[in-house]
């Protein structure tokens, strides 16, 4: 899951996730940053179960983060937030005979990127 705005580095992520069949799901950064109760970003993040989130300034994004966060998790940031990678971390990785199996494994019929799902009404108390 992508929680920031474009930038070269998504781009680059946005690759690499298509190169194993990732599927990646970039999300308005409004539903992180302009939001008060972050109920769309946690419906979003409830139908898709990231298994890492993206935001490349941490420290403006850490409310979402904090409240999306699942055990096991992988946070890529630019590395400001504690317990996060940082997207250098991923570029200096090896590539394992996993990542190539991945790859070979990857067809036409698999999703490759979402467009965030709709997400459900949020009922609004007076």
């Amino acid at each position: 899951m992508v929680l920031s705005e474009n930038s070269i580095e998504l781009a680059a992520l946005s690759l690499a996730a298509l190169y194993v069949g990732v599927p990646l799901v970039p999300v308005s950064p409004a539903y992180s940053l302009q939001s008060q109760d972050l109920a769309k970003l946690r419906a979003i993040a409830g139908l898709t179960t990231p298994g890492m989130v993206y935001a490349r300034e941490g420290e403006r994004y850490v409310h979402a983060i904090e409240a999306i966060r699942t055990p096991g998790m992988v946070v890529v940031s630019d590395g400001a937030l504690p317990g996060t990678l940082r997207l250098d971390d991923l570029r200096t990785t090896t590539a394992t005979p996993a990542v190539a199996r991945a790859f070979e494994s990857v067809h036409s019929e698999q999703v490759a990127k979402s467009s965030s799902p709709p997400a459900p009404p949020v009922s609004r108390r007076a």
